[in-house]
């Protein structure tokens, strides 16, 4: 109960003490002196006066409904505003005149400046900017403009600085904030970007001209305007006294006071980041290719089973120079990128020699696969960076086209060196299963290879290598005669080397072949299981075996010459019963 007790009489306390808070107060001497004093302290200019007069007034004019104004004392309170205002325009004349005759200011009245009400020392320091920028401007426009050519670039950007110290100066008694350097410099900036637009315009000038200027204005921007001086003007009105606005009840004479800060700029375009450099986006490409010089003689290697880091080095460059135009970010500027590195590496992928497929084909595979993955990834951050649609890179698909048809052929040719011990003098001595093993070791530690692989599919390349294996198989057969024993040797070789292969694959892959890897070749080689001296038993099999995917004259080259002109005439015999 005691805690309660205690509570109730803490809370009881705390409302009365609340209720005297907001209970109405009859004003003070020192409010009744400020609102007397006012209207003389702005009439003489006392500004430090003034300072001390403002903060007791602001008490009054936050919280009115706190205070009783008498009446002797209700007319000077609706003066208030109008007074404030007067007190805007005199401190406006006042800063200006100190800037125009170089005079000191008092700091009282650069004080004051800052902490009327929000909208007082906008306009208070928005009057003095604009003023100062517009005689600026006025003075200095014609000399900016000489600038004729590139080669001049850096000498205007310094008479720019130049200007920009000597308003610093001229300023420095003023608040920093108010950013008036910085704000002349901007709008002087703009001036100069649209004479050097001019200038660009007419393409009179070198390479060398060309990024020599680009580079200075680049840094220019980089180090001066990356905040906007008018931005930064506008983000730093921090001081603020609400309360301070023209009253509605005051008489309609004194709302007719003129405001002498409605003073309107010269230049009304907002800077940006890269105002001047905007000017070198037509010729953008010189930059660019610039950039990329060092790929000019550029190969890519391929060595054993990984990208090169000959192809990293490439992209590398690529990613350095993207990332420095993302500082432009206009859509011509990404379409000037895309159409130059599409040039760039289609040549380096042209001219990139592919040899030792033993060793190297699936460095080749990967790396093609690395390109195609940078190709992609490239267009889509090309798309989303400069907002730029329909984008392709058909020379550099068109030069991976062409490098994987060398590959693939070479490591077919390969392929088939490698199948040398598949010929007629191995058949005839019947010891072809003594290759089996060596062969199909040779085949499962590629298999283990591709495993490996980071930025090629395993089942796309697998399925490709496989193609491979069969068509070389196919290939050197065909360039063989055979027996029907000996095609019965060839047809166990196949299957003692297919199986554990298939094994492998779904230990090392976990993909499991439901197909014929040689399934061209077996058929091949069951068109010669009957024997070629019973004419009509072979072309039999020839129909049931071939399926069309065989000419009987290929066929026919690969059994001994005194059989061929009894199939000819079995097979001429069959073909008119089959049209029948």
């Amino acid at each position: 109960m005691g805690e309660e007790n205690l509570k109730e009489m803490v809370n009881e306390e705390k409302v009365q003490i609340s209720a005297e808070t907001n209970k109405p107060h009859i004003l003070t001497k020192e409010h009744k002196k400020a609102l007397s004093n006012f209207r003389e302290q702005v009439r003489y200019k006392d500004y430090k006066g003034l300072v001390r007069t403002l903060k007791v007034i602001e008490e009054i004019i936050l919280r009115p409904q706190l205070y009783i104004i008498e009446d002797k004392y209700r007319e000077r309170y609706e003066l208030v505003h109008e007074n404030i205002l007067l007190l805007k325009n005199i401190l406006i004349s006042d800063i200006k005149y100190s800037i125009t005759n170089e005079k000191g200011l008092d700091k009282s009245a650069v004080l004051l400046s800052t902490i009327l009400s929000e909208k007082y020392v906008s306009d208070v320091q928005k009057s003095i900017v604009t003023w100062m920028s517009n005689n600026v401007q006025t003075k200095h426009t014609k000399e900016i403009q000489r600038l004729e050519n590139l080669i001049d670039v850096e000498n205007s950007l310094k008479l720019l600085l130049t200007i920009k110290d000597n308003v610093g100066m001229k300023t420095a008694h003023l608040p920093i904030w108010w950013n008036i350097s910085k704000v002349i410099l901007c709008d002087l900036s703009i001036i100069l970007k649209n004479k050097l637009i001019r200038v660009i315009d007419r393409a009179d000038f070198s390479c060398v001209d060309y990024l020599e200027a680009l580079k200075a204005c680049m840094e220019f921007e980089t180090t001066y305007l990356l905040i906007s001086g008018r931005k930064a003007t506008s983000l730093n009105n921090k001081t603020k006294i609400e309360g301070l606005e023209v009253s509605e009840r005051s008489p309609a004479h004194l709302k007719l006071l003129d405001d002498i800060s409605t003073e309107l700029p010269i230049c009304n375009e907002e800077i940006e980041p890269n105002s001047l450099t905007i000017a070198f986006i037509p010729y953008i490409h010189i930059y660019i290719e610039n950039e990329l010089k060092p790929l000019a003689d550029k190969k890519m290697l391929f060595v054993k089973n990984e990208v090169h880091s000959s192809t990293y080095s490439i992209y590398t460059t690529l990613t350095q120079t993207l990332t420095k135009l993302l500082y432009f970010k206009f859509p011509s500027v990404g379409y000037s990128f895309l159409t130059i590195v599409d040039k760039v590496i289609s040549k380096i992928v042209s001219k990139s020699p592919f040899t030792e497929a033993k060793e190297n084909f699936l460095s080749g595979i990967e790396t093609m696969h690395y390109v195609k993955q940078m190709t992609k990834e490239m267009l889509a951050k090309l798309q989303k960076t400069f907002n730029i649609s329909d984008i392709a890179s058909p020379s550099t698909i068109h030069a991976l086209d062409d490098l994987s048809h060398r590959m693939y052929a070479s490591y077919m040719l390969y392929m088939q060196e490698r199948l040398s011990f598949l010929n007629k003098k191995t058949l005839k001595a019947g010891n072809l299963e003594s290759y089996t093993i060596p062969f199909l070791a040779e085949l499962i530690q590629e298999i283990e290879s591709i495993s490996s692989v980071s930025f090629t599919s395993y089942d796309y390349l697998l399925k490709e290598w496989l193609d491979m294996l069969g068509e070389a198989i196919f290939l050197v057969l065909c360039e063989m005669k055979f027996t029907v024993s000996q095609a019965e040797q060839v047809l166990y070789f196949m299957s003692a080397v297919e199986v554990p292969l298939k094994s492998t694959i779904l230990v090392h892959l976990e993909l499991d072949i439901q197909y014929s890897i040689f399934d061209k070749a077996k058929l091949f080689l069951k068109l010669f299981l009957q024997e070629p001296s019973s004419p009509e038993q072979f072309i039999e099999n020839f129909y049931k075996m071939s399926n069309g995917l065989f000419a009987f004259h290929q066929v026919l080259t690969k059994v001994p010459k005194k059989h061929h002109k009894n199939l000819i005439t079995e097979f001429n015999k069959s073909s008119s019963l089959n049209t029948l």
